[in-house]
């Protein structure tokens, strides 16, 4: 993981993730101008007061939305460029969305949401690293699906 931008007041922050997860608990809603993302080499995920999990590996993203909403959009690794027409989408509580270097978005197939199943949630990763009070809050989320 690669730090992008930190202030001190904690209201802007933005990772670089270049391998591997991380699992992010922004709670309280940032101030006008705040910002938090996680950028991969082929995504950016921006948030203002959401759990969510962001995966980077084998040229795959993956964003999971475990509580509020997520802005994902889809970058061409080789410009940086976001792709504006059919690679954002804005990715809900129980929701997820992939984006591969090697199949990006495009008309025919756009930047999509889609349900959470129950082996997201059973996943390792989020397991151990959410406490028993967040735990609790997705299971909820995903008995309402």
């Amino acid at each position: 993981m690669k730090i992008k931008t930190l202030e001190e007041g904690g209201d802007k922050s933005a990772l670089t993730l270049l391998v591997g997860g991380v699992l992010a608990k922004i709670r309280n809603a940032l101030g006008t101008g705040g910002f938090y993302q996680v950028e991969t080499q082929n995504t950016v995920a921006s948030v203002r007061g959401t759990i969510f999990v962001v995966r980077f590996k084998e040229n795959k993203s993956s964003v999971l939305v475990l509580e509020n909403k997520v802005l994902v959009s889809a970058m061409d690794p080789k410009t940086g460029k976001v792709l504006e027409d059919h690679g954002v989408v804005e990715v809900e509580s129980g929701e997820k969305t992939e984006v591969k270097s090697d199949h990006l978005p495009s008309a025919d197939y756009p930047l999509e949401a889609k349900l959470l199943t129950k082996e997201d949630l059973s996943e390792e990763f989020i397991q151990r690293n959410l406490d028993q009070e967040d735990l609790k809050e997705v299971e909820e989320i995903f008995e309402k699906l």
